[in-house]
């Protein structure tokens, strides 16, 4: 039943932001990591005893969207191979507590990106 709640939840979530995702353009990862600069950005490989956090070969596809402002507004879990053992989650919290700096003058805003975070088993 949780399951079906989620997928629902999440068919819902996806319906409402269909019309604002067509209208915010989705641009490379190559062209967002050349208008922008990721800082801060936490160390998210092991945990606080030195522990190594991923212990699995993950793949993570991630969806996000800057505002107008360049502020993060959005990050939405495309696939995470495997599944259901909260890698995602440490990704976007990771994102969540950086800062985005731009390189260019003007970066193109407001801008959708989706891009893959691959870690590798020590």
């Amino acid at each position: 039943m949780k399951h079906i709640r989620f997928f629902l939840l999440t068919v819902l979530f996806l319906n409402i932001n269909l019309a604002n995702a067509a209208e915010v353009p989705l641009i490379s990862t190559e062209k967002f990591n050349s208008e922008w600069t990721i800082t801060e950005f936490p160390e998210v490989l092991q945990t606080e005893d030195g522990t190594p956090l991923f212990k699995l070969n993950v793949t993570v596809t991630l969806e996000w969207e800057l505002d107008s402002d360049g502020q993060l507004a959005r990050v939405s879990v495309i696939e995470e191979l495997p599944s259901n053992h909260g890698y995602a989650d440490i990704i976007i919290t990771a994102m969540k507590n950086s800062k985005l700096e731009p390189r260019v003058s003007q970066p193109t805003l407001p801008v959708r990106v989706r891009g893959t975070f691959e870690f590798r088993a020590l």
